[in-house]
């Protein structure tokens, strides 16, 4: 439906100023359509005796003149539009007197003689660039549009820029767009462009008369392209569009073009030589894009080696980048200051690092202020990392280098292998050597060994540690029990300041069980052994291969006391109600578990009613998500199955008579579903009670805290003002 001002009923409020004549009804009819094809209001209308050019014809003849939001077009007797442009297509505007005008299209040109509105027609037309293009110069008039005095609505006139871009590219105007970003963005202060926002992503064409209308408005800092889960995927025009906002925009200081579909892009010199120019982007994200050597190389010497101001975050993560490619990125790095000394965020995972691990050392060592480094997934030499952090470390430092900061707080290993037990000797030495306050370490599918001494090297060499992530190792029950008694052990030094530890996945079912891994997570978790490494978050996720079914039911037991675990995720071990059972007892006396990962377990609905039950008396509990997956499985059970028929006798439903012959169970499935939403009410009830108790409380705590900060302020403001009169009493 369009959104345009129908001229037909109230022509004079749609136009301004007085009209000294009158409209046909085929020249009312073929202006109100234009209007609405065009999605154009109507903003100027006159009647001219106008002379058009076009190629090489020269046509003389009295024509409508009507100018709308974007667009100019004129409409003869017949009713038919004989020509139209959009405003941003005019290339000269030649205005010799007061009563004489002409203006020239890419295609066309129009001239109005004697008329006593060309003023008005110009005043209008530098009108339509002050709202859309602030401060754009525009050439015909020679000068800039006005960048003050004008109203251009929410977010600095965002909506009328885009609505005038896409015009311009006979582009739909999306208005669910328009109505969010004026509704929500200006009052909620909303500076990121994400254009994954919306349920219906924009279309290639939408998406790119978005990033056009940036070109002149500075109300965004971030903009985000997307085109994982369905996004948009822009390619090269996308790219091209970019970097003209990038050539003008003062305020996009953080730009994310992933998965985008780009290619020739990423090798054209022009590109990178507008990321260097553009002094105001400091965040850049191009994950997952086909930038492979010959686009580093690009990248490398027309941004990165010319840039002259900080960037502080680089992601680069799945963009096919070989080993040779990978050392040039690394050393352009390095051998850039305004780069090296700022950057704080480096990822290159998903690429090949293999002995370009020197360079990653040397940057390391020369970066003042990387503090997150992901390289997983990129297969590096752990000898070369080793022997290069022992060379810098007794290399004397040149006179104008400062020396290495050591403030690397996160790294990401995940991926590469590590299979051997001297590897970890390697780890351990350049860790020591270059991230001694490590905090955040991710071992995620390293294949780690599950030996004794080299953890105890590795532990040793990291004692900041409070985030552990080991999932997907397969270390079975002997090594998680190895780790644990490291971790819990004083030799080395245990790591104290250990929250969250992450074993997803580590014990293979199908293979009988000791009980030796679970028994050393119940040590981990116990009130005598976690004042040694006191975590508050365990994830201990089972899939299809690592299911432990009912062997992790103890661990749950242990809950009862534990008094420092705020998070457990224990989905995907197939344990069933009995599950259920146990946390509905535990969840009776537990106060300290905010946070419950359930899912795919195979709770039926009175497991959920256990759970329900034990979330009655549970205080503390703020986050359990509802296990969609044992909901969905117990919805698929037909009618006829034991689990459907054990279901309705506990929940005594009645006799099923009628049955749909082509769907069988279907009254059973509306009875399940029925119960289960009941009981998924009636759990985030609980939770929500518990969040709005917890808020409080600290509303309150904060108000106590404010009160006493008060007291003692005012408490201390006697003795001070007695001092100072016994001083001014002082011979």
């Amino acid at each position: 439906t369009s959104h345009h001002h129908s001229i037909l009923p109230q022509m004079y409020d749609n136009f301004p100023g007085d009209l000294p004549f009158s409209l046909s009804p085929v020249e009312k009819k073929a202006l109100d359509q234009y209007l609405a094809s065009k999605q154009e209001d109507g903003q100027f209308l006159g009647r001219f005796k106008t002379v058009l050019r076009k190629w090489n014809k020269t046509t003389e003849e009295e024509k409508i003149l009507v100018i709308g939001n974007n667009r100019l077009a004129l409409i003869n007797v017949t009713g038919k539009v004989a020509n139209e442009g959009h405003l941003l297509e005019i290339m000269e505007l030649d205005t010799p007197n007061n009563s004489d005008i002409t203006i020239k299209f890419k295609s066309f040109t129009v001239e109005i003689k004697g008329t006593s509105k060309a003023n008005e027609i110009v005043k209008y037309l530098s009108q339509f660039y002050a709202i859309n293009f602030p401060g754009m110069f525009v050439s015909f008039l020679g000068t800039n549009a006005p960048v003050t005095g004008v109203d251009r609505g929410p977010c600095g006139g965002f909506t009328k820029a885009y609505s005038c871009m896409s015009s311009f590219t006979n582009t739909p105007i999306r208005k669910d767009i328009i109505y969010d970003i004026d509704t929500f963005y200006g009052s909620g202060n909303i500076k990121e462009l994400n254009l994954n926002e919306w349920p219906e992503p924009p279309t290639p064409p939408t998406a790119i008369a978005l990033i056009q209308a940036l070109k002149y408005n500075n109300w965004f800092t971030f903009l985000s392209v997307r085109s994982s889960a369905g996004g948009v995927k822009v390619g090269n025009e996308g790219i091209v569009a970019v970097t003209d906002v990038l050539q003008v925009n003062k305020s996009i200081s953080r730009l994310e073009l992933v998965s985008i579909g780009a290619h020739e892009a990423w090798i054209t010199n022009e590109i990178w030589m507008t990321f260097a120019l553009n002094n105001y982007l400091t965040h850049v994200s191009l994950a997952n894009n086909p930038i492979e050597d010959k686009g580093v190389n690009a990248m490398c010497s027309h941004w990165l080696s010319t840039v002259s101001h900080e960037i502080y975050s680089l992601n680069l993560n799945s963009c096919g980048i070989g080993v040779k490619g990978m050392t040039t990125l690394l050393r352009t790095v390095r051998e850039n200051r305004w780069v090296s000394r700022n950057l704080k965020t480096l990822c290159v995972a998903h690429n090949k690092i293999e002995d370009g691990a020197s360079e990653l050392v040397q940057l390391i060592h020369r970066a003042q202020s990387l503090r997150h480094l992901d390289i997983g997934y990129t297969n590096p030499s752990w000898s070369a990392l080793k022997k290069t952090s022992e060379n810098l470390k007794d290399k004397p430092l040149p006179a104008h280098q400062p020396p290495p900061s050591k403030i690397l707080s996160r790294l990401n290993l995940a991926g590469n292998k590590i299979q051997k037990p001297e590897i970890f000797s390697d780890i351990a030495a350049f860790l020591s050597n270059n991230a001694p306050a490590l905090t955040d370490l991710d071992l995620s599918f390293t294949t780690l060994p599950p030996a004794p001494f080299p953890l105890r090297a590795l532990f040793a060499a990291t004692p900041n540690l409070v985030r552990l992530d080991l999932a997907d190792n397969e270390l079975g029950e002997d090594g998680i029990y190895t780790m644990i008694d490291v971790l819990t052990g004083n030799d080395p030094q245990p790591l104290l300041k250990l929250k969250i530890l992450i074993l997803d996945r580590n014990i293979l079912g199908g293979r009988p069980l000791r009980g030796n891994g679970i028994n050393a997570l119940k040590t981990l978790l116990s009130t005598t052994r976690n004042l040694f490494c006191p975590i508050d978050t365990l994830r201990f996720a089972g899939s299809s291969a690592c299911r432990l079914k009912a062997e992790v039911i103890p661990l749950v037991s242990c809950l009862e006391s534990n008094t420092t675990l705020t998070e457990l995720d224990i989905s995907g071990h197939y344990v069933g109600d009995e599950l259920a059972l146990e946390l509905g007892r535990v969840l009776h006396m537990n106060r300290s578990l905010k946070t419950l990962l359930i899912d795919d377990n195979q709770l039926s609905i009175m497991g959920l009613q256990y759970i329900a039950l034990g979330l009655k008396r549970n205080l503390t509990l703020q986050r359990m998500p509802i296990p969609i997956i044992d909901i969905h499985e117990q919805l698929k059970l037909l009618e006829n199955t034991a689990g459907i028929q054990q279901i309705r006798d506990r929940l005594r439903l009645p006799a099923l008579i009628d049955f749909t012959a082509n769907l069988p169970g279907s009254s059973d499935a509306n009875a399940i579903m029925q119960s289960a939403s009941h009981l998924v009410s009636e759990i985030q009830a609980y939770i929500a009670a518990n969040n709005v108790r917890n808020f409080k409380e600290n509303l309150i705590k904060k108000a106590d805290a404010k009160k006493k900060e008060v007291s003692s302020s005012s408490s201390a403001a006697p003795s001070s003002s007695s001092s100072s009169a016994s001083a001014s009493s002082a011979p």
